[in-house]
């Protein structure tokens, strides 16, 4: 039967009541069995015969049931109607339910003699199945459906985001990897077109090579006949022109012998002539040479006395010039040293004015100095006053933040003790779900382990899921250890800047104790010596001679190691007069 005629046979037979259902049952048991016949009229009068021992139904008429039946009989006939008739109830999902009137088919005793394909048998199977997956089904959905509550419950941003980030990444690694596999394929074609065209264009070449070559040869040969043809034409005609080169020789060689007699014959004629015109020449430069040096010779002779007259002037001149200068130059010395003696006196009168400013100065000086070295003092004592006061006040400041520091460790470890206590319940709230787990675990191997008969493939996603649900509350897990020693190296870490305060603290107080302690104690040193002691410390030095010194001195008695700031205050506590220097 096609799946159509089963849908609608199932719809039909999912209408009957059950008693309806048994009837058709024993109905086809009888075909089965032999005792009824599979043509229309017997399965009449075997359904009419079951009526009457019944009664009709309400719900459904009889009618319908054997129409039904009929329609089973006609469809496939090929196929046993107790086949067919198990099919269409496999389809719709039926189970037979065996009443106590009737007289119910036939079971086998031992598991020996059941029948594998007996359709009852398949069919119990197959309900018995169903009813398992159902059941495991209803199981798994609702453990998947906690699960997923819980999950939810403790979903993480960051944990989608990742994964997010994750499929991302391989969504991109794969359009990555298949735009390289297309370049590739790409990179491939236009390499065999390039080599296809390499090769088109090679064969081209040596084509074209060939042919030109060709050419070339053609060329070469009709450029080659052309030469010889050529060559004996020249040999010919340089023939002739040798010939005629021979005859104008000859004739040129003969002209050339009568021009070069007649030229000689002209030359020894003109030799002659030039020779006795040379002679007549020659005598007169000699007689004009001779005059000539004898009027240079007497020209220098002038010359030499001229200079000589000269000279003579030159050095009379000379002699008076240098007796003339001797006299200027004498002049000139003594007023040199007159003008020395001047010089001389009005230095003098100076060095004694600028002694005598000196002096002045010098005074004016020491009076300016006295002045000036006690304001310094002065100033001196009220900037070591105003240094106590701002390093008392220092320390009041340091010891309330000492104290907010000790009442804030206070409840920093009163937080540590409550989240040592939250930490510890946590974790105990943590083994326990660890437990439940192992046992949920344990329950789903125990339980997959007994319905191992379906396969294994059916319970991948579950696998998945759990194997999922593991890495979340592995994620989860290590995010709470980080942010649990997160927050304990943060602990660690203010709990050691506190303890550093706190050391600081205890030292800087220590250490002003120890400066307290030791002023007091030089005090108490300048009381025991009594006036000597004052006068040791009212003792002044003398007061320098020269500028360089009392700026040392000045410079000096501005350090606190010259004055210290305790030996300016008396026992009243106000700054020492300096009387001596007033009265000086």
């Amino acid at each position: 039967m096609t799946p159509d005629e089963l849908a609608d046979f199932a719809s039909r037979v999912a209408s009957f009541s059950s008693d309806q259902i048994d009837r058709l049952h024993s109905l086809v048991v009888g075909v089965q069995e032999g005792a009824t016949a599979t043509d229309p009229t017997s399965l009449v009068e075997a359904w009419r015969a079951l009526e009457s021992q019944r009664g009709a139904t309400k719900v459904v008429s009889g009618e319908e049931c054997l129409d039904f039946i009929m329609g089973v009989a006609s469809v496939d006939v090929g196929t046993p109607l107790p086949a067919k008739f198990f099919e269409i109830l496999q389809w719709a999902n039926i189970r037979l339910a065996f009443s106590t009137t009737s007289s119910p088919p036939p079971t086998p005793t031992t598991m020996e003699s059941v029948d594998s394909n007996d359709p009852l048998w398949q069919q119990a199977v197959a309900v018995d199945r169903q009813r398992l997956a159902q059941q495991v089904i209803s199981v798994w959905r609702g453990a998947v459906r906690e699960r997923r509550e819980d999950f939810l419950a403790r979903e993480y941003p960051e944990a989608n985001e990742a994964a997010d980030r994750r499929y991302r990444n391989v969504l991109a690694r794969r359009v990555i990897g298949h735009w390289r596999g297309h370049v590739l394929r790409i990179r491939e074609m236009e390499a065999t077109a390039d080599a296809f065209r390499r090769d088109h264009d090679a064969r081209r070449a040596l084509k074209a090579w060939t042919l030109a070559a060709r050419e070339q040869l053609l060329a070469r040969v009709r450029q080659e006949r052309a030469a010889f043809k050529a060559l004996a034409r020249w040999r010919e005609q340089t023939a002739e022109i040798r010939q005629m080169n021979q005859v104008a020789d000859d004739h040129r060689s003969r002209q050339a012998a009568i021009n070069a007699l007649s030229s000689l014959s002209n030359a020894s004629t003109a030799i002659r002539s030039s020779e006795s015109l040379a002679v007549v020449v020659y005598e007169g430069n000699l007689a004009r040479k001779v005059f000539d040096k004898w009027l240079s010779n007497l020209h220098d002779n002038q010359a030499n006395e001229a200079r000589a007259d000269a000279a003579a002037d030159f050095f009379a001149a000379k002699h008076a010039i240098q007796r003339i200068r001797a006299r200027a130059q004498a002049r000139i010395r003594q007023n040199k040293i007159a003008a020395a003696r001047t010089f001389v006196i009005a230095v003098e009168y100076v060095h004694k004015w600028r002694a005598a400013v000196k002096a002045i100065k010098h005074a004016k000086y020491e009076a300016a100095y006295k002045q000036m070295r006690s304001k310094v003092k002065r100033n001196i004592a009220q900037a070591a006053l105003d240094t106590w006061r701002a390093k008392t006040k220092r320390i009041q400041e340091m010891n309330s933040t000492a104290d907010e520091f000790r009442t804030r460790k206070d409840d920093d470890n009163a937080k540590t003790t409550a989240h040592n206590a939250i930490v510890t319940m946590y974790n105990r709230t943590e083994q326990t779900q660890e437990a439940e787990r192992q046992a949920d675990l344990r329950y789903n191997q125990n339980l997959v382990n007994r319905l191992g008969i379906f396969g294994e493939n059916w319970l991948q996603p579950t696998r998945q899921i759990l194997a999922n649900q593991q890495i979340a509350d592995e994620y989860r897990d290590t995010r709470t250890a980080s942010y649990a020693s997160g927050v304990l190296r943060n602990m660690r870490n203010t709990t050691f800047r506190v303890k550093r305060l706190e050391e600081d603290a205890d030292t800087l107080l220590q250490r002003n104790e120890n400066k307290r302690a030791l002023t007091v104690l030089q005090g108490w040193r300048r009381k025991v010596r009594g006036p000597e002691g004052d006068e040791d410390a009212e003792r002044q030095p003398m007061i320098p001679t020269t500028p360089a010194a009392r700026r040392s001195q000045l410079l000096a008695s501005t350090t606190p190691a010259y004055t210290p700031a305790a030996g300016l205050f008396a026992a009243s506590g106000r700054l020492i007069e300096e009387e001596a220097e007033e009265d000086e």
